[in-house]
C-alpha cells in the first residue's frame, strides 16, 4: 500500500486500512519515505515521527470594528487574548511547550542517538536552514538541537486570518483574530 497525502494528515488512509485490514493483517514493517535525511552520504533510519495537532483559534470581541482611540483600553484586544491563550501552550521567551501531555520521555538511548547524529552532521543540524544572519537556534548544543527538532514538541502558527495588511490597517480594534 502506498499512501501519498503529502502533509495532509492522511485523510484517506484510515478508510483504506479498514477496507484492506484482512489482507494487510499486522505489518512487520512500515516504510516512510518522507521523513528527511541528515545528508546524502549515508542511509538514515527514522525511528519516530512527531505528531500533529491542528486547530483553529478564533477570538471575537465585538460585532463591528471600533476606533481604537475610543475603545482601546475598554474593549479587550482580540489579538492580546489570542496571544495570551497561545502563551498558555508555549513559553513565548523560550519556545518550550508548557503542556506536559505533549512531551515524551527522552531516554538515554535516544539522547545517545541524538549525540551520534550531532557528531556526524555537526553545525549542519541547524545551519542547513535558511536563517537570516544573526539568527541562532533556540536550543544550545548540537545534540539538543537534534532532540528539539525530532523529539520535543513545538508550536507553529501556519496561517492567520482577520489581520489586515499594513496598507489596509487603520486605528480600529478588530472584531476578531483567527
Amino acid at each position: 500500500m502506498i499512501e501519498t497525502c503529502e502533509e495532509s494528515g492522511s485523510f484517506d488512509l484510515p478508510a483504506y486500512l479498514d477496507e484492506l485490514s484482512e489482507v494487510l493483517g499486522t505489518p512487520d514493517l512500515v516504510v516512510v519515505m518522507d521523513s528527511g535525511a541528515g545528508d546524502y552520504e549515508r542511509l538514515w533510519v527514522t525511528t519516530s515521527l512527531r505528531g500533529l495537532i491542528g486547530g483553529t483559534l478564533r477570538v471575537g470581541v465585538s460585532k463591528e470594528g471600533v476606533h481604537s482611540g475610543m475603545a482601546g483600553g475598554i474593549i479587550p484586544s482580540s489579538f492580546r487574548i489570542a496571544r495570551s491563550i497561545i502563551s498558555r501552550i508555549e513559553d513565548e521567551k523560550t519556545g518550550q511547550i508548557l503542556l506536559p501531555e505533549l512531551s515524551t520521555n527522552i531516554s538515554d538511548e535516544i539522547q545517545n542517538e541524538a549525540q551520534g547524529i550531532a557528531d556526524v552532521l555537526g553545525e549542519n543540524v541547524w545551519t542547513d536552514f535558511p536563517t537570516l544572519e544573526g539568527v541562532e537556534p533556540q536550543t544550545p548544543g548540537l545534540s539538543e538541537i537534534v532532540l528539539s527538532g525530532n523529539w520535543r514538541p513545538s508550536l507553529s502558527v501556519t496561517g492567520v486570518d482577520g489581520m489586515p495588511s499594513l496598507k489596509d490597517a487603520g486605528n480600529v480594534l478588530r472584531t476578531h483574530t483567527f
